[in-house]
């Protein structure tokens, strides 16, 4: 064999083995490169992920920000319409007051003296009829209708004979009316209650004193006077225990000093019920009261002058009157709201001709 022969095996051996080392080269280049663009590409996909994450935290950001800016705004809207509504609302109250005041401006303008002093009379004769029911007296409303009468003399005009014939009646009817003295009675009730404080149980035991035993004795020497000192103080000290009465009367319970302050109590109740009863003109409760009293003083403190002075007393003020009988003087009202009606129709050029014969 030739060395050419021998020398073309290894030669071709060479050749594979660097082809081999060729591909080899090559297959790493392609997968470094392969590695090198998934890190890479891997690398863009996180940066993009990161940047799409922070977009939508901006955007949530800016949603929530404009939702509230939106909401402030809705609230200011809301607020400026309500001020609007209230503008307007005031808008409309000053119109009407401005026609109302044009409509009075108006009625001034066509308004007499006589129209004036019968819108004076008009309130005067309701002043009175609320002062009447209020205060329960007559004396006030009866200045206030001779007020009244006066401005129609005043006025002196034939057409208002029918209002002064109505004022004359009602006049005459609040003479009539007796007068309830309510403080008087208040007076008197306080004088009862203090005096029904001062009454005792047993009056009589207050009276004994030891002067008629001492003046029995004369001249007696000073031993005498000391025993007899001695026995009157054991004789006060217990009478008080007994007590002698006839057996034809019905025997009383004895009471002793809390029962007594407890009776005096009631009494004074009673008493105050009675005169809040007469403030406020409740008859029922004034007279039951008093009975009630009368009933405790007669049933539980001895028959005596003074009690009995006191329960007579107390009899007496419950027959009395407290409740004003008033009469009523809407005839007058009427009379005078009628001269008033026709006299603002006649200003109007709407009334009758003759005037007097409406009244009439």
């Amino acid at each position: 064999m030739s060395n050419a022969d021998k020398a073309s095996p290894m030669s071709r051996h060479r050749g594979a083995l660097s082809r081999r080392l060729a591909y080899g080269l090559v297959v790493i280049l392609l997968l470094g490169m392969a590695a090198t663009v998934v890190w890479f590409g891997s690398q863009q996909w996180l940066d993009y992920r990161a940047s799409i994450t922070d977009r939508q935290l901006d955007l949530e950001r800016h949603n929530i920000v404009g939702s509230q800016q939106r909401a402030k705004l809705h609230s200011v809207l809301d607020t400026q319409r309500d001020n609007l509504l209230q503008m307007d609302q005031r808008v409309s109250d000053l119109g009407l007051r401005v026609n109302a005041h044009a409509l009075q401006l108006a009625e001034l303008g066509n308004t007499s003296r006589t129209g004036w002093l019968l819108a004076e009379a008009a309130y005067l004769v309701r002043l009175a009829n609320q002062r009447l029911y209020t205060e329960r007296s007559a004396a006030n409303p009866l200045a206030l209708l001779d007020s009244i009468d006066d401005i129609f003399l005043e006025l002196d005009n034939p057409k208002f004979l029918p209002v002064r014939t109505a004022l004359a009646a009602d006049i005459a009817a609040l003479v009539l009316v007796g007068e309830i003295d309510v403080d008087g009675l208040y007076i008197q009730l306080d004088t009862l209650g203090r005096q029904l404080q001062t009454i005792d149980a047993w009056p009589h035991l207050e009276e004994r004193q030891a002067a008629p035993y001492l003046d029995s004795v004369g001249q007696a020497d000073s031993q005498a006077v000391g025993a007899l000192a001695v026995w009157q103080a054991l004789v006060e000290r217990f009478s008080e225990l007994f007590r002698v009465q006839r057996r034809q009367l019905p025997v009383s319970p004895l009471l002793d000093e809390m029962e007594q302050r407890q009776l005096k109590d009631t009494l004074k109740r009673l008493v105050g019920q009675a005169q809040a009863a007469l403030l406020f003109q409740r008859s029922n409760i004034y007279r039951l009261s008093l009975n009630e009293a009368h009933a405790v003083v007669r049933d539980y403190f001895p028959k005596h002058p003074d009690t009995e002075l006191l329960a007579q007393q107390l009899d007496q003020l419950a027959k009395r009157q407290i409740i004003q009988q008033l009469p009523t003087i809407t005839d007058s009202l009427h009379a005078i709201d009628t001269a008033l009606a026709l006299e603002r129709e006649r200003l109007d050029g709407t009334g009758p001709s003759n005037p007097s014969e409406s009244l009439e």
